[in-house]
């Protein structure tokens, strides 16, 4: 009987640690993204993409030197109907910091920031503002691997 309430015990406390981890991961993603479409006028538009940076993490800026972190990349080959006329322009500039660990001077956002990016609507049908995003993120004593998010919107023209 003593055996059996024991084992109740151990895989109840199990399932808990279970549920617990899955939660924290999902609490500690550093970087969430979001597009939205900010303005229509005529054949142009303008879309916002917002990365929301955790406390205490990091996203890499745009453009970095070589033999460090792999910077932000935006690929939007995948829209339809839509032609990015402009590269992505940051909200606020990323802050320049020497990086210990790449024992390196990075350029870094640590707040959240908004990029601009302008469209150009091309003819009828289906208008698709597809961005593939691949960034890194690091807080300092550990980074996260490359990892690569798409975001999709239809515009509605």
């Amino acid at each position: 009987m003593i055996t059996r309430r024991l084992l109740m015990a151990v895989m109840l406390f199990a399932a808990v640690i279970s549920v617990t981890a899955q939660r924290f991961k999902l609490a500690v993603e550093p970087v969430r993204w979001k597009a939205e479409i900010a303005s229509v006028e005529g054949d142009k538009a303008t879309v916002e993409i917002t990365a929301t940076i955790a406390k205490g993490w990091h996203l890499y800026d745009l453009a970095l030197p070589e033999g460090g972190p792999k910077p932000t990349v935006m690929d939007f080959s995948g829209s339809k109907g839509l032609k990015v006329t402009g590269a992505p322009v940051p909200s606020v500039k990323p802050a320049k910091i020497h990086d210990d660990m790449f024992d390196m001077d990075l350029t870094q956002w640590d707040a959240p920031v908004k990029f601009t990016v302008p469209v150009r609507i091309q003819g009828k049908g289906e208008h698709v503002f597809e961005v593939k995003i691949t960034y890194m993120t690091c807080d300092g004593t550990n980074c996260r691997p490359p990892k690569t998010e798409t975001l999709t919107l239809e515009l509605k023209k």
